[in-house]
């Protein structure tokens, strides 16, 4: 079999793999963020780019009572930034249950960043996949806690209401390998949200975006959450003058913009393929496999991303 057909084989058995979860949805990048405070109010989260979420399934045969229920995201080129939201018709946070968290109304974001996202595993096991679920803070409410590139901020009215606010950089969602994702290579990721509702104070009643419990909980395994793609189209645009690389199709080598200080070559699954330090003004792509790859490119702190066909 031509070494192009094998890649195409490949990338359709990866592309099973990977999509097989059902709910999908697309993230896209905006140069902004907003000042965590727990509340929607900053102007980016009116963005016409911010993608909206709406969660729609209880986990098995559980029944959560909550209304209003919606999530928010973007992306820029450090963090994921997300806005939770919901009202309940009891609120029963932890410090109203006196249990632990996780038996008390809550948050739970779930990402899965490894290059096949049906594996079994889930961040109770970690190897590239992760929780974000800090409690809610009666006594630091609208104010920014966390760390090791998480941080949050919450907010609720006494009534029912409640948000989370959160800022998740690329650099803490490592993969398997211990490689931290990067949007512009590792484009797809496999991502979720539980609310969590408890209102007799022993029943984990829970609401999802995607996973319904046909295989298990997130926190076990998160082959039943969704999947989701990070739009890099913005970004491509606003550096491609400055920091692309030439020909697109090409066979024996690519023109590097001048001083480049590397060249990294991945192919559509996110695998690094090839890389280059101080590569000068052209460099061989001879050895590579037919087919799509991403040129990355670095020059002083920043980074474009270049589509090439390998042919």
């Amino acid at each position: 079999m031509k070494k192009g057909l094998l890649l195409f084989a490949l990338i359709a058995f990866v592309g099973t793999l990977a999509f097989s979860q059902g709910k999908t949805a697309t993230f896209n990048w905006i140069d902004d963020a907003p000042t965590l405070d727990g509340k929607a109010d900053d102007a980016v989260w009116s963005n016409d780019a911010v993608t909206t979420l709406m969660p729609d399934v209880f986990f098995g045969t559980e029944t959560p009572t909550l209304t209003d229920a919606t999530i928010k995201a973007f992306w820029n080129d450090t963090a994921i930034f997300v806005f939770c939201s919901a009202t309940d018709d009891l609120w029963q946070p932890s410090w109203v249950t006196g249990k632990a968290d996780w038996e008390s109304d809550k948050l739970e974001l779930y990402f899965d960043v490894n290059a096949t996202l049906v594996d079994g595993g889930g961040p109770g096991g970690g190897n590239g996949h992760h929780q974000v679920a800090p409690n809610f803070n009666e006594a630091a409410v609208g104010s920014v806690t966390g760390g090791s590139g998480r941080f949050h901020a919450d907010d609720y009215d006494g009534d029912g209401y409640y948000a989370h606010e959160y800022s998740v950089s690329f650099a803490s969602l490592t993969d398997s390998d211990g490689i931290a994702l990067d949007p512009y290579v590792t484009t797809v990721i496999g991502f979720d949200v539980t609310f969590i509702d408890n209102d007799d104070g022993t029943t984990r009643n829970r609401l999802d975006w995607a996973n319904a419990g046909g295989t298990d909980e997130n926190w076990n395994n998160m082959d039943d959450a969704g999947v989701v793609t990070f739009n890099a189209t913005s970004v491509q645009m606003k550096v491609a003058d400055k920091l692309s690389v030439y020909p697109t199709i090409a066979s024996d080598y690519i023109n590097i913009p001048q001083g480049v200080s590397s060249v990294e070559v991945f192919n559509t699954i996110g695998q690094r393929v090839m890389g280059v330090e101080n590569p000068g003004q052209q460099v061989s792509v001879a050895e590579l496999e037919t087919g799509f790859h991403f040129v990355k490119v670095r020059k002083d702190g920043e980074y474009g991303i270049t589509k090439i066909i390998i042919k």
